[in-house]
């Protein structure tokens, strides 16, 4: 597995994160947390307007699958099932979110699935401004399902 700093790197790189000016500035050696930010860039900085929503979302989309799949290995199929973003106060300026998966969640979804079961995972991320206020709040709903390739066992 790639290090941590790699991924967060590349992350950073990437085209629609430099764009817009989301930050990963924050990933545990486990996986268990993950630290964003958004900044507005350029034009979007001198506009001084509120964040979009879909540029909220967009902060947090990718995280909360990636740290299950890391948190549950291989051995398991991680989709991102559905999403949503509701809006609680105007966002300007830099906003950050903290994405956290402790350690009962893990527990939870290994014995939710442990019988080949599904399990649907519900991650609320609170989007939050410079003072701490939360401007928005993120739901994931995470699918994890035990990846069975058996012959006559579910694919």
């Amino acid at each position: 597995m790639m290090s941590v700093d790699w991924h967060r790197l590349r992350a950073n790189l990437g085209p629609a994160h430099l764009v817009s000016g989301i930050r990963v500035e924050y990933i545990a050696d486990d996986w268990r947390s993950i630290t964003v930010a958004l900044q507005p860039r350029g034009l979007l900085r001198a506009r001084r307007e509120a964040h979009s929503s879909a540029a909220l979302y967009a902060m947090t989309d990718p995280f909360p699958a990636l740290m299950v799949r890391y948190q549950m290995g291989t051995d398991f199929l991680v989709w991102d099932r559905v999403g949503s973003v509701e809006l609680l106060a105007a966002a300007r300026g830099r906003v950050w979110a903290r994405i956290e998966l402790g350690e009962d969640d893990v527990q939870r979804l290994h014995r939710m699935t442990a019988d080949g079961a599904r399990h649907l995972h519900l991650f609320s991320i609170d989007i939050r401004d410079a003072e701490g206020m939360a401007v928005a709040r993120v739901e994931k709903m995470i699918y994890v399902r035990r990846n069975t390739t058996a012959a006559g066992e579910r694919a």
